[in-house]
């Protein structure tokens, strides 16, 4: 599998340590879910690569709907810890949200 490429932090804006990412689950109907990824600053290209990388890993349906990248099913603790792994940001600039 492909890696996301290490210098990904020279497309970013120069005050990364400011960057928030906002991880949020919402309730779908009955038993169904949806991880949302907000406020994840990357370029279009890397973020294609993202989506891709994501879905292979976690083996759901993971797309981009306006600037919130979608995940299908309860998904928070892995995508922190993909986020994580991956030196897209550090777990301090990670919030999440739900019960």
């Amino acid at each position: 599998m492909n890696e996301l490429p290490i210098n990904f932090v020279s497309d970013l804006d120069d005050n990364v340590e400011e960057l928030r990412v906002h991880i949020r689950i919402r309730q779908r109907g009955g038993r169904k879910h949806i991880t949302t990824i907000e406020d994840l600053q990357l370029s279009p290209k890397i973020k294609k690569k993202l989506i891709k990388d994501l879905s292979r890993t976690l083996s759901c349906a993971v797309y981009e709907k306006d600037d919130t990248i979608e995940c299908s099913g309860d998904q928070r603790q892995e995508i922190v810890n993909f986020l994580i792994s991956h030196g897209l940001c550090t777990k301090k600039n990670i919030l999440v949200h739900g019960y």
